[in-house]
């Protein structure tokens, strides 16, 4: 079985000019973890996932240290997320991509998955995202017999 039988499609994309408010905006209304980011050609440029955008809200040592006590607050982490809200996804994104082609195996798939740990993998035709393909997605199709 083939990335191409299996990948979810259409592929919801951002802009590589989006902020994280924007990001935030778009991963809440489609439900979804990760967004490829596409520059204006369309061209895959990066991925930004919710882990990203957190760990950009998150205090920095230098914001923790110079609090009283040295501990985080919930209102440290709220300034911190009002700071960065408009910061563009380019500064958080992976820019370094594992991608897969239609006609890559599911096994490629699952591979890639386990030994990079990740959740989801773009699948890309001439550098632009034509879908996506999930876990979830190479399990069904590992579990019924189909990833040959």
């Amino acid at each position: 079985m083939r990335v191409k039988d299996i990948m979810r499609t259409p592929v919801v994309t951002i802009s590589d000019k989006a902020t994280l408010r924007e990001a935030v905006a778009l991963l809440s209304a489609a439900r979804i973890g990760g967004l490829p980011v596409v520059n204006e050609e369309g061209e895959l440029v990066g991925i930004v996932t919710e882990y990203d955008i957190i760990k950009a809200m998150m205090p920095t040592y230098e914001d923790v240290i110079s609090a009283e006590a040295g501990l985080l607050s919930p209102d440290m982490i709220e300034d911190r997320a009002y700071q960065v809200r408009d910061m563009p996804i380019t500064s958080v994104m992976t820019r370094r991509l594992i991608t897969l082609e239609e006609s890559d195996s599911v096994l490629k798939a699952a591979s890639a998955m386990i030994t990079r740990r990740l959740r989801w993998l773009p699948v890309v035709k001439d550098k632009e995202p034509v879908g996506i393909v999930s876990r979830i997605d190479v399990l069904q199709a590992l579990m019924q017999g189909k990833a040959a």
